[in-house]
């Protein structure tokens, strides 16, 4: 209908067309409140999803060279559980009907595929992987933190900016009092690079950020 007219009689006006799609009740609206589940709107980001969304926020660059040479992630010990172009299967790396056994989602009858990546092994290899990313110490994966540093002495603002980075500012009152209150325990004099470093890693290990809106 935007297309059609963009409500001056105009047809074909495509900033009409996106900012109703945008704007649309059905992609803004928080609860659909099917389900019995309240907000049951977004996914889980896929591992390496994840990954690629930190790394272009914090715009992560090889200190050596203009190729990333990354190990093979799709072990999910010490990588993150993915890997571009490894997929066990030609269906790809979980089933499309996939539900969670025993979760209020297989109870309202609804689908989370991504949710067969997820279990022990994958959620302690995620951690410990990115650990390593966000502090700086994987030798083909440098954040560039040039703006987050000039924030760290002030644990409120960092955390503000990393939210809106990576969780578009979704995070819950609780879990942005927590990282605010772990990030303001490290010595704002002596840690900054550490303060930093904290900051993205328990954002990127919230819910707010694991689960994509």
């Amino acid at each position: 209908a935007a297309f059609a007219n963009n409500g001056q009689g105009v047809r074909g006006d495509m900033r009409a067309v996106i900012r109703a799609v945008l704007l649309d009740p059905e992609a803004r609206a928080a609860d659909n409140g099917g389900g019995g589940l309240g907000n049951i709107r977004g996914k889980v980001r896929e591992p390496m999803l994840r990954l690629v969304a930190m790394a272009r926020a914090m715009e992560v660059g090889d200190p050596g060279t203009v190729v990333f040479p990354v190990a093979d992630l799709s072990n999910a010990s010490y990588g993150v559980g993915q890997a571009p172009l490894k997929s066990p299967s030609v269906f790809n790396f979980f089933r499309p009907g996939y539900l969670p056994a025993g979760t209020a989602i297989a109870a309202a009858n609804l689908v989370a595929p991504e949710f067969q990546l997820a279990n022990e092994t994958s959620v302690a290899g995620y951690l410990n992987f990115m650990q390593t990313v966000t502090s700086s110490n994987h030798s083909d994966l440098r954040p560039d933190y040039s703006a987050e540093l000039a924030l760290a002495p002030n644990a409120a603002a960092l955390v503000a900016r990393v939210e809106t980075l990576l969780a578009a500012g979704q995070l819950g009152s609780d879990a942005r009092s927590a990282i605010v209150a772990a990030v303001d325990s490290i010595p704002a004099g002596t840690g900054a690079a550490n303060r930093v470093a904290t900051a993205v890693m328990l954002v990127m290990a919230s819910p707010d950020y694991l689960v994509q809106k």
